[in-house]
């Protein structure tokens, strides 16, 4: 596609969906900066390549719904492979693959700080390891105040690897889990309670081996209970030192703060130590059977799985 396409005269377009195409890894055009009306754009998997720039300076105040993933998830990609050209690039996993529909990365998501009124934004399979090497790469996020939905499935992300501790409860996510979460290798605390994620639990969240809370309550979860729990080695054995989760700032000590419902009471714990544990999955829609590994987790002193439709012999 080149910049001086007829497209981009198009200055009343509102919706423009070009996904799924070749576009021979070509540059995202800058003419679609004078789409100004554009409230829909879908690039998905169209083959573009090269980094983001100024391409969308001019739809800060139209745009609503913007994808530019440049991959997509398959449970199985050798029943497709006859089917695939030979050019296309599969970035395999244990219980799924990613086809590779586009080469796009980004050095920053600052081009996103005009777009405040997005509602949802899809850049999965986009690299961004450059851009998480900043410590502050994802602030642009924090403006857009108006989002639903973000996705970042298999975009290589890297810097959250010091966190401890994430809650986005009571939001309006939609969509998956991201599976980058399961490289958050610091992570003690998660909590995503009442949101809209559907879909299963990522398994990556297993190997988190020093998670010791989650809560994925009050959500739109399916399918069964991941298997694999042996990497979960916080709660497989309840710690004797009690140690205080928190930081210093200066000379300050800030800790965190965790509130758990247990027997229908809440319990707000004002410092968290290292076992107070627990797992609820509660008011989800996950099926199939409670799984048998779960016994191993002897340092769990709380577990909720109520109002799901599990079944099976406990």
């Amino acid at each position: 596609m080149v910049p001086s396409s007829s497209l981009f005269s198009l200055t009343y377009l509102s919706y423009l969906d070009l996904s799924f195409n070749n576009f021979m890894y070509s540059n995202i055009p800058t003419g679609l900066a004078n789409l100004t009306r554009l409230s829909y754009l879908n690039l998905s998997n169209a083959m573009f390549s090269g980094s983001i720039t100024t391409q969308f300076f001019n739809l800060t105040s139209s745009l609503r719904w913007l994808d530019i993933s440049c991959s997509y998830r398959v449970p199985d990609y050798l029943p497709l492979s006859p089917y695939l050209s030979s050019t296309v690039q599969v970035r395999s996993g244990v219980y799924y693959s990613y086809l590779i529909g586009g080469n796009l990365s980004l050095s920053s998501l600052n081009f996103l700080l005009g777009l405040h009124n997005l509602r949802e934004l899809k850049l999965s399979g986009v690299d961004l390891k450059k851009t998480s090497q900043s410590t502050k790469w994802a602030e642009p996020l924090i403006y857009l105040s108006n989002l639903q939905k973000l996705e970042l499935s298999n975009c290589r992300i890297s810097k959250f690897q010091s966190l401890e501790v994430l809650k986005l409860g009571f939001n309006r996510f939609q969509g998956r889990i991201p599976q980058f979460i399961g490289a958050l290798q610091n992570l003690h605390i998660l909590v995503l309670e009442s949101n809209f994620f559907n879909g299963s639990i990522p398994w990556e969240i297993t190997k988190l081996e020093k998670l010791q809370y989650v809560d994925f309550s009050s959500n739109k979860l399916s399918c069964p209970i991941p298997e694999n729990l042996n990497g979960l080695k916080m709660l497989k054995t309840r710690p004797q030192d009690g140690s205080i989760l928190g930081f210093f700032i200066s000379s300050m000590f800030a800790a965190v703060e965790l509130t758990v419902t247990m027997k229908g009471l809440l319990q707000h714990y004002v410092i968290v130590r290292s076992y107070h544990s627990g797992i609820d999955l509660s008011y989800n829609c996950l099926t199939g059977n409670i799984p048998t590994e779960i016994g191993t987790l002897e340092g769990l002193p709380m577990v909720n799985l109520s109002h799901n439709c599990l079944r099976g012999e406990i």
